[in-house]
């Protein structure tokens, strides 16, 4: 019965330790304080393995030879808490060499005792099938070395503890606790019941304690960050599915069993450690592209505020200086030739063009930051269009193009927007049309796809756009390469237009094949027909 579950409980600690410390392990293999927590365990491992042996049944002689590889395993503990509780929470290994030699001597001094007749003078055994240990003077030694370096590094810890705050506070904190907690038990299990009050009843329970300190340490060392509950909860279904796997093992009944059985458990362990790193990664990376993203936000936010404030700041002298020149073309400061009032024209072309760029960039602001103001009002969207369409007809005519509106008479284009807005829009596509069409014709229309929406279109025979780069037109300052260094632009039109057709409760967007001319639509839904937000 005590092989059995003293095989059993040795055999899921060994494991449980060996998989938190490789998850902690290959999360920064580099790391001082990984490295010093996985010699740990690997001591810990050690010692489960080797109490197992000492306590099951065999000669005195074999006994007290696992006794003393017990003790030889366990010294250097106390030493790697230390190194660990000085490295901690750096990356990289800082211990004055000095220091470390010393450390270093003192543990192989320790071990090397462990390992004499020193520490444990002879070992009898008893009638109940456990045994009786008589320690000598290197045992006063041994829990030198123990108490010392123990004490050290929680004082160092403590000290740690006062001075941090925050996330690093939470961690030393945890690091404190797993060492004092799982330490006590340790040597009141294994120490002071075997020296002190002469059983070894209580031994078997001290390795199981060593979860307390990898699990609280690893805990510590991880950030909080990165103990993402998709992460943890893969952990968790690997370390289960590893547990019953192992179980399986020690109570084989067949040796073919036992075969097949560890061929599944490596297998599952391997497949495991994969799944747990490729989750991993993908936690690190999206953290990465959450910091990145705010950031660009940031950026975002920043050009925003100062192409507001540059707009609000250009936009006064441009309408003063639109004013002067409309008082001097007029005759207000005198006659002028008839050459001067054309460079004014020219002039004055270039300015309005200018002041539409500033209108634009304060529309795009004000639009995203929510300080737009709306008049919304009833009216037919065919009036809105009739207007836009008798400010372009002089400019069409320049060109030599067909200009055609068609609105069927019985249409319904009843709408609630703001007609200034919505005038905007049609303006922008309707001088976009005219400025990228060389010769052909531009053609107007409203038509009623279904009983709940009109529709407006502007139909052109210019170049055409590429499929690639109609997917991303209506977004901010992109416009289609085939049509820059031929015309001027910024690239927001479209995208003001997008902004407050969707402010509508509508859709916007374009057909368009290359050489062959380009449709661009809104659709508006019609009064008590809008669908709200």
């Amino acid at each position: 019965m005590f092989n059995t579950l003293g095989l059993l409980t040795v055999s899921l600690t060994v494991l449980a330790t060996f998989f938190i410390t490789v998850i902690v392990f290959i999360r920064n293999p580099r790391s001082a304080s990984h490295i010093l927590l996985s010699l740990m365990a690997i001591l810990l491992i050690a010692w489960a393995a080797t109490n197992y042996l000492a306590l099951s049944p065999g000669s005195e002689e074999t006994r007290l030879f696992w006794v003393r590889i017990v003790m030889f395993v366990t010294t250097p503990l106390a030493p790697l808490i230390f190194l660990l509780a000085s490295v901690f929470p750096e990356a990289n290994f800082n211990i004055k060499k000095s220091l470390f030699l010393v450390i270093l001597f003192s543990t192989l001094f320790t071990a090397a005792i462990a390992l004499s007749p020193y520490t444990f003078t002879k070992l009898v055994n008893l009638p109940d099938g456990s045994f009786r240990l008589y320690p000598g003077w290197g045992i006063i030694a041994y829990a030198i070395n123990l108490m010392v370096l123990l004490s050290w590094g929680l004082a160092k810890l403590v000290q740690k503890y006062k001075k941090s705050n925050g996330l690093l506070r939470k961690q030393l904190g945890i690091f404190v606790y797993s060492i004092v907690i799982s330490f006590s038990l340790m040597t009141l299990t294994n120490f002071i019941a075997v020296v002190v009050f002469k059983t070894i009843s209580l031994t078997m329970l001290g390795p199981t304690f060593t979860l307390l300190i990898v699990a609280g340490i690893s805990y510590a060392i991880i950030r909080h960050g990165l103990l993402d509950i998709k992460i943890l909860a893969t952990e968790l279904f690997v370390v289960f599915l590893l547990l019953i796997l192992f179980a399986k093992i020690v109570i084989f009944t067949s040796i073919g069993e036992l075969i097949v059985d560890v061929v599944i458990f490596v297998s599952v362990l391997f497949f495991g450690i994969l799944l747990i790193r490729s989750v991993i990664r993908e936690v690190m990376q999206r953290e990465k592209l959450q910091v990145l993203t705010e950031r660009l936000k940031a950026v975002d936010k920043q050009k925003d505020e100062f192409v507001s404030m540059a707009a609000h700041e250009l936009r006064a002298p441009m309408t003063a200086i639109k004013g002067y020149l409309s008082m001097v073309v007029e005759g207000d400061a005198g006659d002028i030739p008839e050459k001067a009032r054309g460079f004014l024209a020219d002039t004055a072309a270039i300015n309005e063009r200018l002041i539409r760029l500033v209108n634009n960039m304060l529309n795009v602001s004000r639009i995203e930051e929510g300080r737009m103001v709306y008049q919304i009002e009833q009216e037919n969207l065919s009036s809105v269009v009739r207007a836009a369409f008798a400010q372009f007809r002089s400019e069409t005519e320049r060109k030599g193009l067909k200009f055609e509106l068609i609105i069927p008479p019985e249409i319904k284009d009843r709408i609630e927007v703001d007609m200034d807005r919505i005038h905007e829009v049609v303006a922008n596509l309707l001088s976009n049309a005219i400025k990228y069409t060389e010769k052909g014709k531009i053609t107007v229309r409203l038509s009623q796809p279904n009983p709940g929406n009109v529709r407006f279109e502007v139909e052109d025979t210019g170049p055409g756009i590429s499929k690639e780069e109609q997917g991303k037109l209506f977004q901010k300052f992109v416009r289609a390469e085939s049509s820059i260094g031929k015309t001027t632009g910024t690239g927001l039109g479209l995208y003001i237009c997008r902004l407050l057709i969707e402010k509508f409760y509508g859709r916007i967007g374009l057909i368009s094949e290359e050489k062959k001319g380009s449709i661009f639509w809104f659709e508006i839904p019609l009064v008590n027909k809008k669908v709200t937000a």
